[in-house]
């Protein structure tokens, strides 16, 4: 996770790894429609298809750079002047934020699941005055240390003991 600590706020976003493959895999189709789109406009065996081909191609190639730019992520901002933490999570398709007061956030932690034999996965999670508990980010990542160090500026910026 990226962590940016300044006087005036603290802004936490998740890692990019996520989106990259996601992205590689509809740019690479896009890759290969544009390869079928050559072979078949040098070879002429099919005059009239090339242009639902590059059609293809193009909605391919859009698709993957939207994939990398707007996959499943979070920022979270706390704002020190204000007392105001916001989360902002954004995905493919929809984005969404979430305002919380500072004072309302009693707990902050990281979990680590485990399924089966599979390797640990972290998560970063707030526990509010209400006693609900809202997850950072609605993925889980491997990346144990970028979760204790986001939730170290936490406890740091909150004031609150670590867990």
């Amino acid at each position: 996770m990226r962590v940016k600590d300044k006087p005036e706020r603290l802004l936490i976003q998740d890692p990019a790894r996520s989106r990259l493959s996601l992205g590689v895999f509809f740019v690479a189709a896009a890759g290969c429609l544009a390869l079928a789109v050559l072979h078949l406009a040098s070879a002429e065996a099919f005059p009239g298809w090339w242009a639902p081909v590059g059609i293809g191609v193009f909605l391919a190639a859009a698709a993957g750079v939207r994939a990398f730019r707007r996959a499943a992520g979070f920022t979270l901002i706390l704002d020190r002047a204000r007392d105001m933490v916001t989360l902002r999570r954004h995905g493919l398709f929809r984005s969404s934020v979430e305002q919380y007061p500072a004072k309302a956030i009693l707990e902050v932690r990281v979990t680590k699941e485990r399924e089966g034999k599979a390797d640990p996965v972290y998560r970063v999670e707030l526990v509010l005055d209400t006693e609900n508990v809202v997850r950072l980010s609605s993925c889980n990542t491997h990346d144990r240390e970028g979760c204790m160090r986001a939730a170290n500026h936490l406890w740091a910026a909150l004031g609150l003991p670590r867990a």
